[in-house]
C-alpha cells in the first residue's frame, strides 16, 4: 500500500514574487543583438584599417627612402637606394649626419624634417610631412624605413598605423645587424602609442612629463 506523500513547501523571496517578466517579440530580438555583433566587428575593423587599407585600396607612386637619425643609416641608404627621393628625420642637437648633411645626400631630391624625439613622434611627423607634402615630392606609394635590425621590427609596426591611412606600402632596410634583438613591450608601446594618435590626435607623450621634456631637451 503505497504511502500519502507529504505536501512541501517551497519559500520564494517576496521580491521574486513580485519582479515583472519581461517578453521580448521576436521581432526585436534582432534589433537587440544587432549593436552586440557590430561593435564589435566595426572596432576590429577599425583597428586593422591602416593594414587593410594598403592592401585594398594603395597609393599609386614611387619610393620614399626616410633615414631615421644617425651616420650609418643615411650611409646605408646612399649606398643601397639608387637614387629614389629620401627624406632625413633628424634633431637638431644630435648632430647627425651633418657634414652638410652627407653633402645634401649626394645629389639627389632630398629633404631634411629637423622633428621627432622619439619613433612614435617622428612616425607623426612623417605622417603629417607626407599628407601635405613639398610640391618637388613626387606621388608616394611606398615607403622605404632605414634603420637599425634592434629597431626595425618596433617601427614597421608604429609605421603601418601611422601611414596605412594614407594607402602606403611599408618596407625596412636594415643599416646595421651588431645589436640586439628587439623586445616585445617596446613594440607594443609604439603600436599602442600611434592607434591612440588616430583615436584621440595624440600619441600620450604627455602622460609622462618629465621623459617628454628630457627627450625634447636632448633633441633640440
Amino acid at each position: 500500500m503505497a504511502r500519502p506523500m507529504k505536501a512541501s513547501i517551497v519559500r520564494t523571496s517576496p521580491l521574486l514574487v513580485h519582479l515583472p517578466v519581461v517578453h521580448l517579440p521576436v521581432v526585436l530580438l534582432p534589433v537587440v543583438l544587432l549593436p552586440v555583433v557590430l561593435l564589435p566587428a566595426a572596432a576590429s575593423l577599425w583597428l586593422l584599417w591602416p593594414l587593410l587599407r594598403p592592401a585594398v585600396a594603395p597609393a599609386p607612386g614611387t619610393t620614399l627612402v626616410v633615414v631615421l637619425d644617425g651616420y650609418h643609416r643615411l650611409d646605408a641608404a646612399l649606398q643601397h637606394t639608387g637614387a629614389l627621393p629620401l627624406l632625413l628625420i633628424t634633431c637638431p642637437r644630435t648632430g647627425q649626419p651633418t657634414q652638410q648633411q652627407r653633402l645634401l645626400a649626394r645629389g639627389r631630391a632630398f629633404w631634411i624634417l629637423s622633428q621627432g624625439w622619439d619613433s612614435a613622434q617622428q612616425l607623426t611627423q612623417l605622417a603629417r610631412w607626407l599628407q601635405r607634402p613639398p610640391a618637388a615630392l613626387p606621388a608616394i606609394g611606398r615607403v622605404l624605413l632605414v634603420s637599425d635590425s634592434h629597431h626595425l621590427p618596433r617601427l614597421l609596426p608604429a609605421a603601418e598605423v601611422a601611414l596605412g591611412n594614407q594607402g602606403l606600402r611599408l618596407a625596412g632596410l636594415t643599416a646595421s645587424t651588431a645589436l640586439p634583438a628587439p623586445q616585445f613591450w617596446p613594440i607594443a608601446r609604439d603600436w599602442l602609442r600611434l592607434q591612440l594618435l588616430r583615436a584621440s590626435g595624440s600619441t600620450g607623450a604627455f602622460l609622462v612629463p618629465q621623459q617628454l621634456r628630457r627627450k625634447q631637451a636632448a633633441c633640440g
